[in-house]
């Protein structure tokens, strides 16, 4: 094919590239912008490693697609652009004849489209990741009307309701729920890990998105730079493209196991708010009672706070085991995630 350039198009090809770079630079700032857990990962930390080995491997990643790849293929663009506008068409041939390229002989041969300007690379849409909603707030506990049968309850609610109003009014930063201090850390930031699997399928999308363009950009180059240098620059955007997506289905899988991850947590975190708030139910009531029968220091049922005692520890082994399987998942799923390192770099035209 033999070489033509629409110097004034090509330069468009450049402006988007970099687009592409800060579109996977974003989501690597979107990743670190939203990836704390408020109270770890729960059960004594069990995925908090694991959980930071995802976020770090994962904004190194985008880091390295953005700022080595897309970035990196901007500027040989722009070196080529630099170099045609400094070179006469004659002496741009007949360098670019000696440059690497991938010619299909059965291409029909075209020159560039001189009447096409830099809006031929124009990206019609504009990738916007979206803030994660307030999952604290959708799951918020919530007080039944039959809590003031259960004395610890009570209490609860009382300070449910009585930090709210605080909330309100800005004395506190928000609501209370003192049964939190001790589930939360056990069984998870449910809310949190919910909002992580909100990102990652926003960082999934980032990388399609980007993948795409690019896709759509080396089908378009074709109309205003062919020959040698264009061919072996539109290969090589093909090609990362191409190696971008298995990212993205690997992305939306890590996203789905936080989801799982989230969900065991609720349901754990539910069950352990019923046996913590039997146990402290039953040693408020004995101790009532034992002090009005006893007139001294309260004598609880210990054999039966030993059994809800039990019973919350197996809930709490039984957690663990779940998480534990997931961080499994987790880890077999975050492994894959890694491109390759032999990607063609981008042939620019060389200098007068």
């Amino acid at each position: 094919m033999d070489f033509s350039v629409n110097i004034r198009a090509v330069t468009g090809l450049a402006d988007a590239l970099d687009l592409r770079a800060h579109n996977l630079i974003g989501a690597a700032d979107y990743l670190q912008a939203n990836k704390d857990l408020r109270y770890g990962s729960g059960l004594l930390n069990e995925l908090a490693q694991t959980h930071e080995r995802i976020v770090v491997g994962l904004d190194t990643f985008l880091r390295h697609t953005g700022n080595d790849y897309a970035e990196r293929y901007a500027l040989a663009v722009g070196r080529a652009v630099h170099a045609y506008v400094t070179t006469d068409v004659a002496a741009s041939a007949r360098v670019d004849a000696t440059l690497p390229g991938v010619i299909d002989p059965t291409d029909p041969p075209r020159l560039a489209d001189q009447t096409l300007g830099p809006q031929i690379f124009d990206d019609p849409f504009c990738l916007t990741l979206a803030t994660p909603p307030d999952y604290r707030s959708q799951y918020p506990y919530e007080p039944h009307f039959y809590d003031m049968f259960s004395p610890s309850s009570l209490a609860r609610d009382i300070i449910w309701y009585g930090t709210g109003v605080l909330a309100e009014f800005g004395v506190i930063p928000e609501q209370v729920d003192p049964f939190e201090a001790f589930t939360a850390p056990l069984c998870g930031d449910v809310a949190g890990l919910k909002k992580m699997s909100f990102v990652l399928c926003g960082v999934a999308t980032a990388i399609g998105y980007v993948s795409d363009r690019i896709d759509v950009e080396a089908d378009v180059m074709d109309r205003v730079w062919t020959g040698h240098a264009a061919s072996g620059c539109r290969s090589a955007l093909i090609r990362f493209a191409r190696d971008l997506r298995p990212a993205v289905d690997l992305v939306v899988k890590l996203a789905e196991e936080y989801d799982r991850v989230a969900e065991a947590a609720r349901a754990n975190r539910e069950v352990m708010d019923m046996a913590l708030t039997l146990m402290l139910d039953e040693a408020m009531t004995l101790g009532l009672d034992d002090a009005v029968e006893l007139g001294s220091i309260a004598l609880l049922d210990l054999p039966r706070l030993a059994r809800i005692g039990a019973r919350i520890w197996e809930l709490i082994v039984k957690a663990k085991e779940v998480i534990a399987l997931l961080h499994l998942t987790i880890e077999a799923a975050n492994a894959p995630i890694n491109l390759p390192d032999d990607l063609p770099v981008v042939p620019g035209a060389a200098h007068r």
